[in-house]
């Protein structure tokens, strides 16, 4: 029976009035007298055995929940007790919707409803008889009821804490199995289910026991406690309120700007909480909600190598074997998208056959061939990347060998002609590899999905998992070695699911294989060693010397107000507070933040505020219960947009301000950043290192003048073009006409950007470039051929035209193969737009033709390309440049003079308002029309080359943009490239971009430059600030109207 009833305050009062019921016991029955002590949650038992402990010692004393305590004394009578899994109840959804989908139709089968039914069924199963008749007298509750007793059906034969608290209560002779159990003190009561109130109303009956209950002093947050009571038959009226005292309030509030900052915050008071003698594990931090405290907490903690112990914010899932295993399991789903497999690949140390996987080599092979996903493209593609790799490397090793049997070759030929057979030689080698693994893990994979019940399936699928792993693991750390046994276990679990589902679908499968590897992974440290991380739910029982509660925003404590869908607040209320409706779990959660702040003494309660979320740029609101302690240190109400001003709280304005203020640092990066950050010049502090370079970098950034950090790079030789062995294309020099910078991050760092050929949503600019000057080139070179090119007056034929479409067709279709056309519905309307383009072309070609009185003679000269010689330029101090290209057509008028055309498949904006007469190169950044009419130029002749730009884009403003390359037009482009190759050679690469371009959100030049994210964002204000330095490495671009050239 019920000896005593304390009402008592969370915090020191509740662990005296424990020690007092248990030395009560212990001074009737002796020393080694039984004790069992129900406890709130495990933290609360870790808590309280150790302070008890350092008191007076504890003997023959257990901490055990109430569940624990079913559990024990059930033990001899549920021998064969099979309990109900997440994964079971899973499946028993999943067969009762299958069987009946009302109320969802439709939706039945979908992930959301499952997750929502298994959750009904966990609350209703929990609930009295009186309560299911509350909902069932409801229309929609009723409904509801029926949903829970069809999915029981499938899961009667487990059981669940319900049948174990039912069992422990109905066993044969309660008294003599408490006995072991001795005096029970049930402390600070939380609201349990049914059955377990029952069954420890049963105990209480049948044992001596004691009850400390945890009183806040607030009747709202009180009110479940109250409840929890009445089911067990604790008579609290009788008890009295005892002395709850005041609110427990915070004594300190922090207002930072993000959850990340009051994490550093938090550990640098902690520091300083432990330099002035506080024990670290006497500190606890408390945190409302998993993300984004809990990950954050472990990072900066650990960075701060301050000990802690607390939850992991892991799962199963996150391991190396519960990530490769579902990686696997979702390749179908994802369609084999190369990005996922090489996930895969890089998840963990993957085994092949008789190797090791190859990460970096498998994702540089994949990209090159053009994966996209799909397995049959794995392996058509990758099959061709190898053929085409083998080819390339007999040929770089037959030039290998013929230039070691010339002596005028070099030996840096030789070796690099080596060095490339051998470079295509392994490329070949682990284009092979990747290929046979994505076969072989396919393979695998089949046998899974070919299983027909859970157990071979989850046989299956652990066969697959050990073979990726392989056997050898002498170098895993021992919790990779862990996770695996718990993912193996997990699986093996999944054979009793046959019972329930016997003939599971895939998606079936995976749905269990994730339940089950949602799991939480090991708590992090030991209890007692470091600072202790306490979930706000966990926090009744808490005894420290200092707490810091963390979060205290609306939304995020008290928590949103979110409403069940199936079993509403309406509903909710019917059932005596069975169902927390959203008002109780408000109260519920002022509890524990009271009970939070109770666990440390008055001076030593912290709250934090953060005022937004620097990631979303969210603002917050405070939370009404930190209003509440500013209320109660400022003497007066302060309402929300009066906490700044209030005067009680402490508001760290930024990262850069608290390191400013002389507070602790949170870490040795912090301790480095405040002594640079307190001396005049922090680049000549040691502590700085290389960060010192990223200050004298903004710093020079900002300044007129034109530095190494703005592309000056005089004194270091970045090559000349003028010197360059190999031929450049026009566009090499036209890319620093156009921007400095890009030409030192492209030409000359060599960066490019990188295609990833799966994110690939639409044809790509220069695919669609390609393709159609591939279309024209075989077209035109097929009437050449044919000698059926039309007179200039004379049109194409109908049966040209459609010959233009059969090619353009072949070309579309094997861009189609080679996965670079992105989704299906777009690429159908760009087929479309392309051939209108290919249509526009021949009317537009029989208008110039005409026009021009022109007949097309040649397509695609090259030159300095396929042993073809290249077009050498000299300038007027001899420099030469030697140019490579190819030129799109050629026509020739009725007495042979040529006339060049380039085509253009962009929109030509680039082109808007340029004049070739003025300037036939616009200022350095059009210069392939000189170049294309000088290499057809007779050398005897000194007449000037038409040279025309062709548009295929009908949103250009003029198809044709048209310039005479003349003697002046000639002396422009060598004036103009003697600047370009004069920059390149002294190091001078200045970022121009342009005018702000509001569309684009970035600057004219930047609106295309594959390297627009690696400049700073205030770009302009840098160009405009040094204008004046970089003006003379640009003078001569431009000319002026009196046609002198300038800046």
């Amino acid at each position: 029976m019920i000896h005593t009833v304390i009402p008592v305050s969370y915090g020191r009062p509740a662990t005296d009035a424990l020690a007092d019921a248990i030395a009560e016991v212990k001074s009737k029955g002796g020393p080694l007298a039984p004790v069992t002590v129900i406890v709130p949650s495990n933290i609360a038992g870790l808590y309280a055995r150790r302070l008890l402990g350092a008191r007076r010692g504890l003997a023959n004393v257990s901490f055990v929940t109430p569940f624990r305590f079913a559990e024990l004394l059930s033990a001899d009578v549920l021998v064969d007790r099979r309990p109900l899994t997440n994964p079971m109840l899973g499946a028993a959804v999943r067969v009762a919707l299958r069987d009946d989908p009302r109320p969802f139709g439709d939706t039945a089968d979908h992930r959301a409803t499952e997750d929502a039914v298994a959750r009904l069924y966990a609350t209703v199963s929990h609930l009295s008889t009186n309560a299911r008749r509350a909902l069932a007298a409801d229309a929609w509750g009723a409904l509801m009821v029926r949903l829970y007793e069809r999915v029981h059906a499938f899961v009667r034969m487990y059981d669940d804490d319900n049948d174990v608290a039912r069992a422990a209560r109905a066993r044969d002779g309660l008294d003599a199995a408490l006995d072991p159990f001795g005096a029970l003190v049930w402390y600070l009561p939380e609201p349990v289910t049914d059955e377990l109130g029952l069954l420890m109303r049963a105990c209480f009956d049948a044992a001596p026991a004691h009850v400390i209950v945890g009183r806040t002093g607030d009747p709202d947050a009180d009110a479940e406690v109250r409840r929890a009571c009445r089911q067990v038959g604790v008579d609290l009226d009788a008890a009295g309120d005892g002395d709850a005292g005041p609110l427990p309030t915070a004594s300190t509030l922090i207002s930072v700007t993000d959850a990340d900052e009051e994490v550093r915050h938090v550990i640098s008071s902690t520091w300083q909480l432990a330099e002035s003698g506080t024990p670290m594990h006497r500190i606890a931090i408390v945190y409302p909600v998993h993300s984004p405290y809990l990950r954050t907490l472990h990072s900066q903690l650990a960075a701060a190598r301050m000990p802690f112990s607390g939850p992991s914010p892991f799962t199963l899932a996150d391991t190396v074997p519960g990530s490769v295993l579902l990686g696997v399991l979702g390749l179908d789903e994802l369609n084999w998208r190369r990005d996922r497999v090489m996930a895969l690949v890089a998840s963990g140390p993957l085994r092949h056959r008789s190797g090791a996987a190859q990460p970096a080599a498998w994702e540089r092979v994949s990209r090159a061939a053009g994966v996209v996903g799909g397995r049959d493209d794995w392996d058509r593609k990758l099959a061709e990347w190898q053929r085409y790799c083998s080819a390339r490397a007999i040929e770089a090793g037959e030039v290998a060998e013929h230039s070691a049997n010339e002596e005028d070759r070099s030996a840096g030929v030789v070796e690099a002609g080596s060095y490339s057979a051998r470079r295509w030689r392994s490329d070949a080698l682990a284009a092979e590899a990747l290929r046979g693994f994505v076969a072989d893990l396919g393979s695998a994979l089949d046998v899974v999905r070919a299983a027909t019940e859970w157990s071979a399936r989850a046989d299956a699928a652990v066969s697959m998992l050990e073979t990726l792993l392989g056997t050898r693991r002498t170098r895993w750390p021992d919790e990779q070695l862990d996770a695996l046994d718990r993912v193996t276990d997990s699986l093996a679990r999944l054979h009793q699911l046959d019972a329930i589902e016997p003939a599971p679908t895939l998606g079936a499968f995976v749905s269990a294989v994730e339940a089950e590897l949602e799991a939480s992974a090991p708590r992090v440290g030991r209890f007692g060693a470091g600072v202790a991380l306490v979930p706000l739910a966990a926090a009744a029982g808490l005894d420290v010397d200092a707490v810091f509660v963390l979060g205290m925003a609306e939304g995020l404590c008290p928590s949103g107000r979110l409403d069940n869908a199936l079993l509403p607040e309406s509903l909710a209320e019917r059932t005596d507070g069975e169902v927390a409706t959203p008002t109780a779990r408000l109260h519920i959660q002022h509890r524990q933040l009271l009970a939070a702040l109770a666990g440390a003494p008055a001076g030593r309660r912290t709250m934090t505020f953060a005022r937004g979320d620097l990631r979303t740029s969210r603002r917050h609101l405070p939370s009404r219960w930190l209003l509440a302690s500013a209320s109660e240190l400022a003497g007066e109400p302060v309402l929300s947009d009066e906490l700044d001003s209030c005067g009680v709280v402490a508001e760290v304005a930024s990262f850069a301000a608290r390191l400013a203020s002389g507070t602790a640092p949170a870490s040795e990066a912090e301790h480095d950043l405040a002594l640079v950050s307190a001396v005049a010049e922090p680049t000549a502090h040691p502590a700085i290192g290389s960060a010192g370079r990223g200050i004298v970098a903004q710093r020079l950034r900002r300044s007129r003048e034109f530095t190494e950090w703005d592309g000056n790079i005089s004194g270091h030789f970045a090559g000349s073009p003028a010197d360059d062995a190999k031929p450049m294309s026009p566009t090499r020099l036209e890319t620093w006409a156009t921007c400095g910078m890009r030409y030192f991050l492209g030409p000359v760092l060599g960066l490019r950007e990188r295609d990833d050929p799966e994110r690939i949503t639409e044809l790509g600019a220069l695919d669609k470039g390609n393709v159609l000057h591939k279309v024209l080139e075989d077209f035109v070179t097929e009437a050449l051929s044919t000698r059926v090119v039309p007179a200039p007056r004379n049109t194409w034929s109908d049966a040209q035209r459609r010959r233009l479409h059969e090619i353009g067709d072949e070309l579309f279709d094997q861009l189609e193969r080679e996965g670079k056309t992105g989704r299906a519905l777009l690429w159908t309307e760009q087929r479309r737009v392309l051939h209108q383009n290919l249509d526009r072309f021949l009317a537009e070609d029989d208008r110039q033709r005409a026009a021009r009185g022109t007949t097309p003679d040649e397509v695609e000269r090259s030159f300095g390309i396929d042993d073809a010689e290249p077009l050498s330029v000299e300038l007027a101090d001899g420099r030469i440049l030697r140019f490579r290209g190819r030129i799109d057509r050629i026509d020739r008028t009725a007495d042979g003079a040529p006339v060049v055309y380039d085509y253009k498949s962009g929109s030509g904006s680039k082109y808007e308002g340029w004049n070739g007469d003025a300037d036939a190169v616009m200022a350095g950044t059009v210069l392939q029309p000189a170049i294309y009419a000088e290499a057809v130029r007779d050398p005897s002749s000194s007449e000037a080359v038409e040279a025309a730009l062709w548009f295929l884009e009908p949103k250009a403003d003029k198809t044709f943009r048209t310039v005479s390359i003349d003697g002046r037009a000639r002396q422009r482009f060598r004036d103009v490239a003697t600047t370009i190759v004069d920059g390149v050679e002294a190091g001078a690469f200045p970022a121009v971009p342009g005018e702000w371009n509001a569309f684009f959100r970035t600057h004219a030049n930047c609106a295309y430059c594959p390297f627009d994210i690696l400049c700073p964002a205030d770009r302009g204000e840098h160009a405009a600030a040094k204008a004046d330095e970089i003006a003379p490495h640009r003078r001569g671009l431009e000319i002026e109207p009196d046609g002198e050239a300038e800046t």
